[in-house]
């Protein structure tokens, strides 16, 4: 019986500044978030790199548990946005993250809705 690689989750331990980061990804998009990750490791401060991952893993948690899909819709990003709670500083700066992620699945061909506000 062969595996479906398709569904085992991502799993990926990097070092970031000598600070060992470890996730796991479940959702229709693991292998985007790891990749997308990597490339913000590159340019981002240990504290801006470290917020990154736990936004874009909440952003995982929830689309792994309401999509089996790998595009985002609209709807997808309004209910998640509605699960939103805390300083409207921290929403907002949460929020400018999955923004930059949807525009990142865009430029490679993955359809996700980026009209966030």
């Amino acid at each position: 019986m062969l595996l479906n690689l398709l569904h085992l989750p991502v799993v990926s331990k990097s070092f970031w500044k000598g600070v060992a980061v470890m996730r796991t990804f479940n959702s229709p998009f693991r292998k985007e978030l790891e990749d997308f990750l990597s490339l913000r490791q590159a340019s981002l401060s240990k504290s801006a790199y470290a917020h990154d991952c736990h936004y874009l893993a909440d952003f995982d948690t929830f689309s792994a548990r309401y999509t089996n899909e790998n595009s985002v819709s609209e709807t997808l990003i309004n209910n998640w946005i509605h699960t939103l709670n805390g300083k409207s500083s921290s929403i907002a700066n949460e929020v400018i993250v999955i923004r930059i992620f949807m525009k990142y699945l865009n430029s490679i061909g993955i359809i996700a809705y980026d009209k966030i506000v």
